[in-house]
């Protein structure tokens, strides 16, 4: 009996992993619509909010953004901080491989009731969930790399990264990869054996066995080249949008910020003119008196 629950175990754990690896191969051949965005247009990042004075606060442009069916990456220019930086958020969709039991439970959709005076009629608020987007922003003033992104894969939300840009972060593919390897040594030697006993009904469950292996080896392989070509390809985009126009971009902003200082010089003169006028007319009126 422990027998066949070790096998039932063991094949649930080869069909969970066959649905990971093809939901990754789902995620990085998925369609991918591509808007480039000028500074001048003055574009909003979608889903991103923040304290707006237009007096002092420039607002933040996007450059770029990247929509799948799984999510979306959106690369802006912050001109408060003078620094480009990504913001991504995931959709929740089929690709998503929690259950729908598991998201109510964590809350995806919270939903409030609002109960209307004098009536029984119910509103339901859908609200938005919790660490589905994250916020990377480069410091340093060189190209975007993955080794500015890698310190993020420990701080910031992992599962965003990974649902929004599949094609970073490919050590567990190539620890999989290792360990199928491993295991196809180890039964290619075991076929080896039995077949100098001339014990050759016992290899027909492992060859099948090695074909399986060696599908997924493939698998794995054709992930970690799509993985890295998308890196590559990424990195490549949100450079090429961001190196497209930042001098004209820097220029506009140093613009602006010098006309902005005018502006606060000027109201601050106007301001203590007016009361030193308000205070010469007070020792007028107190002369006169």
């Amino acid at each position: 009996m422990a027998e066949y629950d070790s096998r039932d175990r063991k094949q649930k754990t080869r069909e969970e992993s066959r649905k990971r690896l093809k939901e990754t191969v789902w995620r990085l051949t998925a369609p991918v619509h591509v808007t480039l965005n000028s500074y001048k247009e003055h574009e909003r990042i979608e889903g991103y909010y923040e304290f707006k004075d237009y007096r002092h606060v420039f607002q933040c442009d996007r450059l770029l953004k990247l929509e799948t069916v799984y999510g979306r990456v959106q690369m802006g220019y912050n001109p408060n901080r003078r620094r480009s930086f990504l913001f991504a958020n995931m959709k929740t969709n089929l690709y998503d491989t929690v259950s729908f039991g598991y998201q109510k439970s964590m809350k995806e959709y919270q939903r409030r009731p609002e109960q209307k005076r004098g009536g029984k009629n119910m509103a339901y608020v859908s609200g938005r969930k919790k660490n589905a987007a994250v916020l990377l922003e480069k410091t340093e003033s060189r190209p975007w790399s993955e080794g500015a992104l890698r310190p993020y894969f420990h701080n910031a939300n992992l599962e965003v990264i990974l649902k929004t840009m599949p094609f970073f972060h490919a050590e567990a593919e190539r620890e999989q990869l290792q360990q199928v390897r491993e295991r196809m040594r180890l039964l290619q030697e075991q076929v080896r054996d039995n077949a100098r006993k001339g014990e050759y009904e016992r290899n027909r469950g492992l060859q099948q066995r090695l074909r399986e292996l060696g599908e997924e080896s493939e698998l794995l392989q054709s992930i970690l080249r799509r993985k890295d070509a998308g890196r590559r390809g990424f990195i490549r985009k949100i450079n090429y949008a961001f190196d497209i126009e930042k001098h004209q971009m820097f220029q506009y902003y140093r613009e602006q910020r010098l006309k902005s200082s005018r502006e606060q010089i000027s109201a601050i003169d106007q301001q203590a003119d007016e009361e030193g006028n308000s205070s010469e007319n007070k020792e007028q009126s107190d002369q006169n008196e």
